[in-house]
């Protein structure tokens, strides 16, 4: 499990899911809210200037 920053764009949708999941949550619905926001969250990383 990579703590590289860039990696902040899929473990923070993925946690998420986790604790919708544990929530009591669909884990259809959450993970698949999560493989959309993964791709979302490293494009603004590509483009971030820091």
């Amino acid at each position: 499990m990579s703590a590289a920053p860039g990696m902040e764009a899929a473990w923070n949708p993925f946690s998420q899911a986790s604790a919708d999941i544990i929530g009591e949550g669909g884990p259809a619905e959450a993970l698949a809210e999560a493989e959309r926001l993964i791709p979302e969250g490293a494009a603004e990383r590509d483009t971030d200037p820091e």
